[in-house]
């Protein structure tokens, strides 16, 4: 599951607070069986950030998606925020919640990611919508006249693997993979 922090919650393992912003993002496992707590991880910077989409592999990984108001630390660095809303995607283990990659991206205008799905290959597809451009892992994509939409593929160990756009003045949320 992943949603957002207002202020302070507690996943299972005690009380975290926000990091400053308003909101942060969160992600938790939890045991298919019981529902018992299995790990969480919070992740969030001086403003707002926000989780909109989790999907998950064949392995038990995590990968989330959304976007954060300001550079942001999921576990291994911070990712440099380039104006605005940026969008993030970033992977932890199925097994402990260990962070394994991620990506921030974005242009001056907001940039978000709103969904997220996983092929049987553990391939991550993402999208969501983008003002004016957009670099996606060094792809460079552009909108038509102000705003656009876009779909990225990475492997499972974070490279992309290609982008492209659709645009004008699109928005788009929602991704499927067959065999995911």
């Amino acid at each position: 599951m992943t949603g957002k922090i207002y202020v302070e919650a507690d996943l299972g393992n005690g009380l975290i607070q926000t990091r400053g912003g308003s909101a942060d993002g969160f992600v938790l496992k939890l045991q298919g069986q019981t529902g018992g707590y299995l790990w969480s991880r919070d992740f969030g910077s001086v403003d707002s950030d926000f989780a909109r989409a989790v999907a998950v592999d064949s392995l038990g990984d995590a990968v989330v998606v959304g976007y954060a108001y300001a550079g942001i630390d999921f576990g291994g660095g911070t990712a440099d925020n380039a104006g605005s809303s940026d969008l993030f995607i970033v992977k932890y283990a199925g097994l402990d919640g260990r962070y394994l990659w991620s990506e921030a991206a974005g242009g001056g205008g907001p940039d978000s990611a709103e969904g997220v799905a996983v092929d049987q290959n553990r391939n991550v597809f993402v999208t969501g919508g983008f003002a004016t451009n957009i670099v996606l892992s060094g792809i460079s994509l552009v909108a038509a006249i102000d705003a656009g939409i876009y779909v990225a593929k990475y492997d499972a160990a974070g490279a992309i693997q290609w982008a492209f756009a659709v645009s004008p003045e699109t928005s788009g949320g929602g991704i499927g993979a067959r065999g995911a």
